[in-house]
């Protein structure tokens, strides 16, 4: 009886049966190499991918790319090495080992030295060592030195070098200077202070001797009437900044303003670093009365004006815009007009508002989300469309940190089983196809 392969459906063979009932198991090619025994004619069959042939009967000779049978080869043969279709035993491989018993018919060990190049600089080879003396002398390019020999020079010069006293390599070092790197000296407290040196260098403990310990009153920084900064004669900037006044000076560490301040290089509140051009970063530790106004918020809204976009079911798409209502911050442009750029480092918040048409059928989920770099999903809202009319869903992602040029898209999915639309706005319909960005922090 002729049984199915439970898992791949597929005839098992039996391993013996008549002739005539394996030759009606309906086998196919992939089958080819299965064997089974005619117990009819008392023959070992195999399946060469078309027919039965008995096994030795039609088998081809075994070669690099077909299988079959192959004949055992000698001791004698095994030690000739010049068969191809003979195959080897273990007893023909150690017989060639007790031939030979350096384990290789083709060279003695001197053959062999003597056929490896002697080693170069573009030459890989065997080398020979260098004496101690050899090593010593440093003159040799072709012999290699050992631990031992290096050992030996070190003991033979005290200094570890053989060219050089300390005294000599330090004279052989130009002096520094703007155009040539070298040696410098120093300077003292008194030279720092002075400021005229250009060939001595500065220490942090010069610098911390040049400023005075209880600055003078007088060293604050004030503005005069039309704006000009007063500056000490001596340059340092022991009390505070007084900015839109001649009155009294500023207390020390403080900026009082009565006018406003430009500072294109930015201005860093609490702390020393480099904010940034046209940056203001506030340290936690700074305190501040009062609250510190931008001249204008950074991000934009944009918004799709002409022709519908259309969705492919089962597929995130990310909104595709073609106009702007506002963008303070070059935030969007039209050759990547699906992601919101941020400017500027900081903390923002992003949405979208989308208007999906009727006569798109009903029975379907609908989805928008806010994705940031094209991977992270920051916000989503979704909907069943129970009815055929146009519905409005809208997306909104709270606070979230954006480096320089890190981007969100409004992406939105659906599961219709064919397209949806999604309708263009107008300046006074935004809201039709939407996205926005504004940092907040």
């Amino acid at each position: 009886m002729l049984h199915k392969d439970k898992q791949i459906g597929r005839p098992q063979i039996p391993y013996q049966d008549t002739e005539a009932n394996l030759n009606n198991l309906n086998l196919t090619s992939s089958d080819k190499g299965c064997i089974s025994y005619a117990t009819d004619t008392d023959k070992f069959l195999y399946w060469d991918g078309s027919a039965w042939a008995e096994v030795g009967g039609n088998v081809p000779d075994a070669s690099t790319t077909e299988k079959g049978i192959v004949e055992l080869a000698t001791a004698v043969e095994t030690q000739a090495g010049t068969s191809a279709t003979l195959a080897v035993t273990p007893s023909g491989i150690g017989a060639k080992g007790d031939s030979n018993p350096t384990n290789h018919d083709r060279y003695t060990d001197a053959e062999a030295l003597a056929a490896v190049p002697d080693a170069s600089t573009t030459v890989k080879g065997k080398v020979e060592l260098a004496t101690a003396t050899e090593t010593l002398a440093g003159t040799s390019g072709t012999l290699v030195v050992t631990p031992s020999g290096i050992g030996a020079k070190a003991d033979a010069n005290t200094l570890n070098h053989d060219r050089y006293t300390d005294a000599e390599a330090l004279a052989a070092v130009p002096d520094a200077s703007t155009t040539v790197k070298g040696k410098v000296e120093l300077a003292t407290d008194a030279e720092a202070q002075a400021g005229t040196a250009t060939t001595v260098v500065i220490t942090p403990a010069n610098l911390r001797a040049d400023v005075p310990a209880t600055p003078a009153a007088s060293r604050g920084v004030r503005c005069d009437a039309s704006g000009n900064i007063i500056i000490p004669a001596d340059g340092r900037f022991g009390g505070g900044v007084y900015v839109g006044s001649t009155g009294t000076d500023a207390p020390t560490g403080t900026i009082i303003t009565t006018d406003y301040i430009a500072a294109p290089g930015g201005l860093h509140v609490g702390g020393t670093s480099d904010p940034g051009t046209d940056t203001l970063v506030v340290d936690a530790n700074a305190d501040i009365a009062g609250s510190i106004v931008s001249s204008s918020a950074l991000g934009c809204l944009v918004y799709r004006a002409t022709s519908n976009q259309t969705v492919a079911t089962g597929t995130v798409t990310a909104l595709s815009f073609n106009a702007e209502l506002y963008d303070t911050d070059t935030c969007w442009s039209s050759g990547a007009a699906t992601r919101l750029y941020a400017k500027h480092a900081g903390y923002y918040m992003a949405g979208g508002s989308t208007v999906w048409n009727n006569g798109y059928g009903t029975g379907y989920s609908i989805g928008v989300y806010v994705r940031k770099n094209g991977s992270v999903f920051l916000s989503s809202q979704a909907q069943y469309k129970s009815g055929d009319i146009s519905i409005a869903i809208s997306v909104t992602a709270g606070m979230f940190y954006m480096a320089v040029n890190d981007y969100i898209e409004i992406v939105v999915y659906h599961t219709r089983g064919s397209d949806a639309v999604i309708g263009a706005g107008s300046s006074t319909r935004p809201d039709f196809c939407n996205g926005w960005l504004a940092r907040i922090a």
